[in-house]
């Protein structure tokens, strides 16, 4: 018996597309934006490690989702925006900045595409940028809810993650997250709360006057986290706040869940 399966409804991903690109240009339009990296000077080792530490948390990707489980076959389409507050004043910044000052908050704003496997699995891919910057993010990650959840009891996930910087000539920055959360639903609303490890790296290359050095970055850092989402059929928009390293960030995410379609057996 042959199955068909229809394709999503066009016009409902076009209004949706159209709309996420409207969500991640908000941040450019309120002047939250960033300043081009490009050093002064090759930095320090230690201004070096604590560029990465905030750059790296305000690029890791943000879990922005309960630990329940996507539900196999389905896709979410996702826009968000991440704002996390940095020492902006702080001289590694100036150096990294040009000469200039970073804005206190290093906006990422964020597209991403998840889908559901079966046995409580996920996989996503993620686009970012900070708007009025070169900075640019691409990343991706695997998420195992090992919990499926019951009326009774909470869903628990694991969840890898990894994204690094593109559109910086001088600076190639890495950041990997590790970290359980839990979640329960509670109608239309679904709390949650999780924490990990995050693991940046950085490598500041070819900054003149002397192109042939360079210096390598890396560090270690705890995070927490806690947040909410809100359902109403398949749009869901969720809250989160993150501290990791002592730095705070605060997001905000909108998305649109496309259901299980139903196989229509042929004949």
């Amino acid at each position: 018996m042959m199955v068909f399966r229809p394709r999503p409804h066009r016009p409902i991903l076009a209004i949706f597309l159209a709309l996420m690109s409207l969500y991640c240009a908000w941040p450019a339009r309120a002047s939250l934006t960033g300043e081009d990296i490009e050093f002064v000077s090759i930095p320090g080792k230690d201004d070096a490690t604590s560029l990465t530490r905030e750059l790296g948390v305000a690029i890791c990707p943000i879990s922005l989702a309960p630990a329940e489980a996507l539900g196999a076959w389905q896709v979410d389409f996702s826009a968000s925006a991440t704002g996390t507050r940095i020492d902006s004043d702080a001289a590694f910044w100036r150096n990294a900045s040009g000469g200039g000052e970073q804005s206190n908050y290093l906006v990422v704003t964020t597209a991403r595409v998840r889908l559901g496997l079966p046995l409580g699995i996920g996989v996503g891919v993620t686009y970012g940028v900070v708007p009025g910057s070169n900075i640019a993010t691409v990343g991706g990650e695997i998420k195992w809810t090992f919990v499926r959840g019951t009326t009774l009891i909470p869903a628990v996930a694991a969840r890898l993650s990894h994204a690094r910087t593109r559109g910086v000539d001088e600076l190639d920055l890495e950041a990997t997250a590790l970290d359980l959360s839990v979640s329960k639903g509670l109608g239309l609303f679904t709390p949650y709360a999780g924490g990990g490890r995050l693991w940046l790296s950085s490598d500041t290359h070819d900054v003149p006057p002397d192109r042939s050095m360079n210096v390598r970055a890396s560090t270690g850092e705890y995070r927490v986290f806690v947040g909410a989402r809100f359902s109403m059929a398949f749009f869901r928009t969720t809250v989160e706040a993150q501290r990791a390293a002592g730095i705070d960030s605060y997001s905000a995410r909108f998305s649109f869940t496309f259901p299980r379609l139903p196989a229509i057996p042929l004949p």
